[in-house]
């Protein structure tokens, strides 16, 4: 049986074929029924929630069924500020990988000066444009910008910018020329640990609308989770189902005892590696402690050691990690070291392309792992700043040694100068 739990990695559209999603099926109708009755929604949750998951393998096959057609940005992957021309460019850019065209909406009747307007942008693109598929039926793009919470870190006014160009979308401060109808859908996914900052940058801009239509993912309930452990069933002894179920949920819960997605699919998935395809209740700890840190570890210690360094060094930033170029990410990573950390059990980073596969980009498989590496690291720190006093406490010691040596040596050389010259007395 081929391990059914994809570990810290997101769960895809494409996906759904050799993948089973579940656990999500109320939050992905919830979700689907918000996008397609509004223009624009936000989508946050903590981290570790699934929020990319439920999105991408959850919400987008619903969209596709009824003529939407999602399409996911990542805005850290943009190579400007310029983050508005970067949707309509990646938009331009996913016509052939999505079989659909982009054609002048024959209802619009604005002056071609307005397209220069540089807070309108993407209403301009929007409303001037129709969005047709190749059988002739139109399709309504949905914008879903990933993490933007990445973009308001690195580049805050640039991302703030951004949100002036939504608010004008699905606004009504512009006046639409008749029969001119949105054929779009906008949502925001971000980390509920920093929706503050979207908050500030609505409040900031007075941008009200943004505030509206909101989604929270909660945490999985254990009913929930007790799907997801479900789909290694085949893998249970008989008559230690429901032990090894309660066994991994409990193992899920974080210090709020709200069970956490990754932590879930990691358990699972590293029980199913490590039981070669048996899950027995034996064979789970009692505690998930330093779990995720100990996978990492596991994971880099299959590689060069100035693989860990790269991915140490450029991979992460706090608890946020960092995509570099897959140009740059081969030219520093051996050939080896590559298809152990993107295959198999030790798989800890992912490729990501943009638009028609021109460039691509690799990253950490989850925001998690930014942290457990900045634990890596600080407890290598500890221990090397541990090492240095004790090794500098052995040098004191020693140097105590040879001075102790040292006065005692002149003690008794002026001792036996003194006796020497009395005895010549």
């Amino acid at each position: 049986m081929k391990n059914p739990w994809k570990g810290l990695a997101s769960y895809e559209e494409a996906d759904c074929l050799e993948y089973e999603f579940r656990g999500r099926t109320q939050s992905a109708n919830d979700i689907y029924r918000l996008l397609s009755n509004n223009l624009f929604c936000t989508l946050y949750g903590k981290t570790g929630c699934g929020k990319t998951s439920l999105l991408q393998a959850g919400v987008f096959p619903l969209l596709r069924q009824e003529s939407f057609l999602p399409i996911v940005i990542r805005l850290n992957t943009c190579q400007t500020d310029d983050f508005a021309e970067f949707i309509i460019q990646t938009l331009y850019e996913q016509q052939k990988l999505q079989g659909f065209a982009i054609k002048d909406n024959p209802n619009w009747s604005y002056r071609e000066t307005e397209q220069n307007c540089s807070d309108y942008k993407l209403w301009y693109f929007f409303y001037s444009h129709s969005f047709v598929a190749k059988e002739g039926k139109y399709v309504f793009p949905v914008i879903a910008i990933d993490q933007i919470e990445e973009a308001f870190k690195d580049r805050y006014q640039a991302t703030c910018e951004l949100l002036t160009q939504l608010y004008y979308l699905v606004s009504d401060d512009l006046r639409v020329p008749e029969n001119c109808y949105p054929q779009f859908r906008t949502t925001i996914i971000i980390r509920e640990d920093y929706l503050y900052l979207l908050e500030d940058a609505i409040q900031d801009g007075n941008y009200k609308i943004l505030c509206q239509n909101r989604y929270r993912l909660a945490p999985l309930t254990d009913d929930e989770a007790r799907e997801v452990i479900e789909l290694g069933r085949e893998c249970f002894p008989v008559g230690e189902e429901e032990a090894i179920i309660n066994k991994v949920i409990l193992l899920s819960k974080d210090e709020s005892a709200h069970i956490s997605t990754y932590m879930l699919s990691l358990v699972c998935s590293q029980l199913f590696i490590t039981g070669n395809g048996i899950i027995s209740l034996n064979g789970i700890q009692d505690s998930n402690t330093k779990l995720l840190l100990s996978f990492y570890k596991n994971c880099i210690h299959h590689v060069l050691p100035e693989t860990k360094s790269y991915i140490e060094n450029n991979l992460i930033s706090e608890d946020f990690r960092k995509i570099v170029t897959y140009s740059d990410f081969k030219s520093h990573v051996s050939e080896d070291d590559i298809k152990t950390l993107t295959e198999g059990e030790y798989k800890l980073v992912q490729k990501i392309s943009v638009g028609d596969n021109r460039k691509s980009y690799v990253e950490l498989l989850h925001d998690s792992l930014a942290k457990a590496i900045k634990q890596s690291m600080d407890e290598e720190e500890q221990k090397k700043a541990e090492y240095e006093v004790v090794e500098t406490q052995k040098r004191l010691a020693e140097m105590k040694k040879r001075a102790k040596r040292i006065v005692m040596a002149v003690i008794v050389f002026v001792f036996v100068t003194i006796c020497v010259g009395l005895f010549f007395l």
